[in-house]
């Protein structure tokens, strides 16, 4: 019995450690760009790699930043930022999404690939038709991907094997999935709604150019375009928000998304449409964010900031150059973001708030110790069982 004890424990422990991670662009396969976990409290750099390349947001699972750059997937440390592995593909590589010990992504050069995450050793690799650059979603041990022939392919995750494919009109962002539906969008204006075989359930035209991967939150699909949010249930329009520049990036938490803009604005508004609060950052500039435990964080016009989630208050700000970032992704207390030239983690390691470095290190070192108790109890039990039979 206590033997099963530990072992619940340490599963309990692993499940913390997953719940802080973010395996894919959006930090779920639904999109929505936010996480409970909580960001960096101070902004200090880490570490940073420079590949000589630009970056593809970066995804974070089991204490490991993947990106791609050009057509090389790497793997790096996300605790000093130290080589794990590399990989080259086929083709300009898209953004990776890790799940189940699994690193997927596609390339330009028509493939999709899985390795296994830990090693980067090639697990199966799949052709489809176009090339593949958009974020893999999977859902329930399906891959769901989009392809620049206008294709949407569901594919089996354990060994590629081919489920089925949907053509559609334009130019295909990469899908969202709640498992049960399948959202995609064009930029010819048009949102996509499939079932997991396929089927077309529902179709909507907003009329604007859409680049951002929609966002599925409670039933409800939200997209993107031009100066503009819009809010679909059943393919029904049931809201159209204007801004004052383009949308660059948006999160979706509870009730509540958080819009970045090409004004350097960031701005919190209720599903029905009213500002909660607004930012206006310093120089402008194409805005990219990610929200997380009562934070956003957001990179724009060389700057980073950490906004209060409530007021949208400066907890601080940084300065980080000229350089172009991406959508970030937050993890174990850290900031971890793709630029023109590499990856940085942003956050200190000094302090243990939730999901930081000190963080994973102890539940590393709680593991450990409950497999030596276990161990112990194993050896323990025998040895009183011996006893028992000579008795």
């Amino acid at each position: 019995m206590r033997t099963l004890a530990l072992i619940i424990a340490i599963l309990l422990a692993a499940g913390a450690c997953g719940a802080q991670e973010w395996p894919t662009p959006g930090h779920d396969p639904q999109r929505t760009g936010y996480s409970e976990n909580l960001g960096p409290e101070s902004p200090e750099v880490a570490w940073s790699v420079h590949v000589g390349s630009a970056v593809s947001p970066p995804s974070v699972a089991d204490h490991t930043v993947y990106f791609g750059a050009e057509n090389i997937m790497y793997a790096l440390s996300a605790f000093n930022g130290s080589p794990v592995w590399s990989v080259e593909a086929d083709g300009r590589v898209s953004p990776p999404t890790v799940h189940g010990g699994k690193a997927y992504f596609g390339s330009s050069g028509g493939t999709v690939y899985c390795l296994d995450a830990a090693g980067g050793n090639t697990v199966w690799s799949h052709p489809v038709n176009g090339g593949a650059t958009e974020a893999i979603a999977v859902s329930s041990g399906t891959l769901y991907l989009s392809t620049s022939a206008h294709y949407v392919y569901a594919l089996r995750a354990s060994d590629g094997g081919f489920l089925w494919a949907k053509i559609l009109d334009g130019v295909l962002t990469a899908p969202a999935t709640d498992g049960t539906v399948i959202a995609v969008a064009n930029n010819m204006g048009r949102v996509f709604a499939l079932d997991t075989l396929g089927n077309t359930i529902w179709s909507a035209a907003v009329n604007e150019v859409i680049t951002l991967p929609p966002v599925i939150s409670g039933g409800k699909v939200w997209v993107a375009g031009g100066r503009k949010l819009f809010l679909l249930e059943n393919g029904a329009m049931l809201r159209e928000i204007r801004f004052q520049a383009d949308v660059n990036s948006f999160s979706v938490s509870g009730g509540m998304v958080y819009v970045g803009c090409s004004d350097g604005s960031v701005e919190a508004i209720t599903e029905s449409g009213a500002v909660t609060w607004r930012f206006e950052g310093r120089g402008g500039g194409a805005t990219y964010l990610a929200a997380a435990g009562n934070s956003v964080f957001a990179w724009s016009g060389g700057r980073l900031y950490s906004l209060s989630m409530d007021k949208g208050e400066t907890l601080w700000v940084m300065d980080i150059g000229a350089i172009s970032c991406r959508q970030p992704a937050i993890a174990y207390g850290k900031l971890f973001i793709g630029s023109s030239d590499g990856v940085y983690c942003i956050g200190s390691w000094g302090s243990i708030p939730n999901g930081s470095a000190g963080t994973g290190l102890l539940y590393i070192c709680i593991a450990a110790l409950l497999l030596l108790a276990i161990v112990f109890l194993e050896k323990l039990e025998k040895g009183q069982q011996a006893r028992k039979r000579r008795a």
